[in-house]
Formats: C-alpha cells, sequence, structure tokens
C-alpha cells in the first residue's frame, strides 16, 4: 500500500501488513489460499490498521483541523523530559504515538469533541484551560519575536 511518505508509515504499515498476514495464514491451516481468502485478508488489514494510517497520513497532508489545532497548541509547554510528566507531555507523547498506532489520536483531529475529550483525558484539566495555557504561550514567544527577541520556548536541555 502506498502512502505519501510524510507520516513516516510505509514501514510501519508494511510490518503491520506482514504480521496481518502470517496471522492470516496460520488461522487458514490446510485450507487453500483462494482469491476469497486473499480479499478477507486484506479487509482484516484495512479494518484494522490500513483506513487509519492512511486517515492519519492525510491529515499531514491536509490544513489541519480546528480538533487538530486545539491538540497542539494543548501540548504547548511538553519539553520532551520525562515521558508523561506533564500534561502537556502526555498530548506530545500520544502524537508521537500515533505515529506508531494511528488509532491513539487520529479521530480526536477529526472531531473537536474527541479533541476535547483527549486533551481532558491527558491533561486532567479542563479543556479550555489547557488550550488558552498553550495559546497564551505561543503568544508569548511570537510578541517576543516581534520585539526582536528569541522566543522562550520551551527547551531540553
Amino acid at each position: 500500500m502506498a502512502l505519501d511518505p510524510i507520516g513516516g508509515q510505509g514501514a510501519n504499515n508494511g510490518n503491520k501488513m506482514v504480521r496481518n498476514l502470517v496471522e492470516s495464514i496460520i488461522a487458514r491451516k490446510d485450507l487453500p489460499f483462494d482469491a476469497q481468502w486473499m480479499t478477507d485478508t486484506f479487509e482484516r488489514f484495512y479494518n484494522r490498521f490500513g483506513g487509519i494510517t492512511y486517515t492519519f497520513n492525510n491529515i499531514l497532508l491536509e490544513p489541519i483541523t480546528n480538533a487538530g489545532k486545539m491538540i497542539l497548541i494543548a501540548q504547548y509547554g511538553s519539553d520532551g523530559r520525562e515521558r508523561g510528566s506533564t500534561g502537556q507531555q502526555r498530548i506530545a507523547d500520544a502524537f508521537i504515538e500515533n505515529f506508531n498506532d494511528a488509532n491513539v489520536l487520529t479521530s480526536a483531529f477529526l472531531d473537536i469533541h474527541r479533541a476535547q475529550a483527549a486533551i481532558r483525558e491527558k491533561t486532567g484539566t479542563s479543556w479550555p484551560m489547557a488550550v488558552a495555557r498553550g495559546a497564551i504561550g505561543v503568544a508569548k514567544g511570537q510578541l517576543r519575536q516581534k520585539l526582536g527577541r528569541g522566543p522562550g520556548h520551551p527547551t531540553f536541555n
């Protein structure tokens, strides 16, 4: 299955496809590997991994949704220091994990209510507060740059 390389999903998808194929061969036992089996095997893969992977990859190619903006703004302040150490880091971790398993966060990028629920779950606070905190951080950085200073964004040292 061909995917645009922007999402880095080609090898991931290939590995998942092989795993699905091996599982299907083992489950088939001594029955023939006919056209219906091939179709069923592919459909099983697509329903488990392929469809959602294509959706996630396309999210990275298209203009970002409002739900996606909320998620990315709410993770502002993550610094990568310790996995899951803050609400912002838990959102950033979920976004990265979504490259491994597109079922983790893809639907939240497409639906504002799922985005709000994901932000609330990951941060342990209200989604408006998490988004506002992130938006203020981004705005401060932009203002600093307008004034000729460094943005002062969080970094991992």
